[in-house]
């Protein structure tokens, strides 16, 4: 599927994977199960009963949107970072979801960074927002692009 903004996003019923780029907000979503077999992605399959890590299929979008305001809003590039919730490349260019199809926990949604590696997604909040290197690029009214 193509890449379109938060605003115009909405979760399909058969959703596996949904991709945000956090510079400018815009997401993109797939059905495509993520292959588990022979040990896969163990950093995904260690974390399918641990709620820190576990989003509901109908908190995604109200999610994503609250990133997007934390860091500024509306705008056509950022750098984002939190305080006690780290990416192993130094900052969040992605936000990866991958949908949890076994167990208790089917159906739920694990919050990933852009390597798949979990993160406690409720951690991401305005009050462990690192402002440091935000660095936004926003966009007037009419459609320019500024630094802010």
């Amino acid at each position: 599927m193509a890449w379109i903004y938060i605003d115009d996003f909405n979760v399909l019923d058969d959703t596996e994977q949904i991709h945000v780029d956090t510079r400018d907000f815009h997401v993109t979503q797939n059905n495509e199960v993520l292959d588990l077999k022979d040990g896969k992605h163990k950093e995904l399959t260690s974390v399918f009963y641990k709620n820190d890590y576990l989003i509901d299929r109908d908190e995604i979008k109200s999610f994503i949107k609250s990133l997007e305001t934390i860091t500024g809003g509306k705008g056509s590039w950022r750098f984002m970072e939190f305080r006690t919730v780290s990416d192993p490349s130094g900052w969040f260019k992605y936000v990866r979801f991958y949908k949890v199809n076994r167990g208790k926990n089917a159906g739920k949604f694990v919050v990933c960074s852009r390597e798949n590696n979990p993160v406690k997604w409720r951690e991401m909040t305005k009050e462990n927002f690192n402002p440091e290197f935000l660095n936004f690029i926003g966009v007037r009214e009419d459609g320019c692009t500024e630094d802010i």
